[in-house]
């Protein structure tokens, strides 16, 4: 009995929809030029990189990389375009998540 209601508690949360992620300021997150991945790293925004960016598109639930986090994706042209996370530790396990599954 005990074991029965732990499982419906079990699937009851993961039927529940978890509180989507609010939209994070970019200037001061950090990022990476997933573009570049030879010569990028992780590093705060500044407010120079926020005035080249092109678009920025939010993802609540991104899974850029298969690392389930929300981000914003900036373009800033065809050949340079940003991951950027709400804090350093996010942006380093997705930026050596691309790197580890690099050809």
């Amino acid at each position: 009995m005990q074991r029965t209601l732990v499982m419906l508690a079990l699937l009851w949360l993961m039927a529940t929809p978890m509180a989507e992620a609010k939209p994070f300021r970019v200037q001061g997150a950090y990022g990476f030029d997933w573009l570049q991945p030879t010569t990028t790293r992780c590093r705060a925004m500044t407010i120079q990189d926020v005035q080249r960016f092109k678009t920025c598109t939010f993802f609540r639930q991104g899974d850029a990389f298969a690392m389930s986090a929300p981000y914003h994706q900036c373009r800033v042209s065809a050949r340079s375009e940003y991951f950027i996370y709400a804090s350093r530790a996010q942006c380093q396990a997705v930026f050596e998540t691309m790197q580890a599954n690099a050809p």
